[in-house]
């Protein structure tokens, strides 16, 4: 999902830099952060996480309580795991401007694959549109809401209605939800 997520910042002519596979890593990722010391911008990531630590390639630890700090007046959007629990409150508390992201492990099954997509760039539509991260935060409520009808409503498997329901009560906004990236 992450080249869906480059190739949408491309088409709006948006500036972006992205670390994808082996780049991914936390010597990249620090490097890139010390040449937008002097500015705000959203670091958006699409990997795997953990409670303390958001994850790069072969799970190296890419962002933690070390070097948590060098995101302050970045504001973070993580589609993963356990992003906004642990290293996404330590964040804020490091000057982290929003974050956002989940309190729980994200799950899905096939059924609802295209919806998960849907909502895993729903906020990058929405920071496109000059939207703010409260704004992103209600857009994936919405569209969480909607899912759990749709499914509902078209008789899918009771598992479907209850992983997208997980993910909603863990879709959490920390810090300012008025940053507009």
């Amino acid at each position: 999902w992450a080249w869906k997520c480059a190739t949408l910042l491309r088409s709006a002519k948006q500036s972006y830099r992205m670390l994808a596979g082996d780049r991914a890593t936390r010597k990249n990722l620090e490097q890139l952060l010390e040449e937008f010391s002097d500015s705000s911008n959203v670091i958006i990531h699409l990997d795997h996480s953990v409670p303390n630590a958001l994850l790069g390639d072969r799970r190296e630890s890419i962002i933690d309580s070390v070097n948590v700090s060098r995101l302050a007046n970045h504001s973070v959007y993580s589609f993963s795991c356990q992003s906004a629990s642990g290293i996404g409150k330590r964040g804020i508390d490091e000057g982290v401007r929003a974050w956002l992201g989940y309190s729980v492990e994200v799950g899905f099954n096939t059924i609802v694959v295209d919806w998960i997509r849907g909502i895993c760039l729903s906020p990058i539509h929405t920071f496109l549109r000059g939207g703010n991260f409260s704004e992103a935060w209600q857009g994936v409520t919405d569209l969480y809401e909607q899912g759990i009808q749709k499914v509902e409503r078209l008789k899918y498997s009771k598992l479907s209605q209850a992983w997208l329901q997980h993910n909603l009560n863990g879709w959490e906004l920390q810090g300012d939800g008025a940053v507009i990236p």
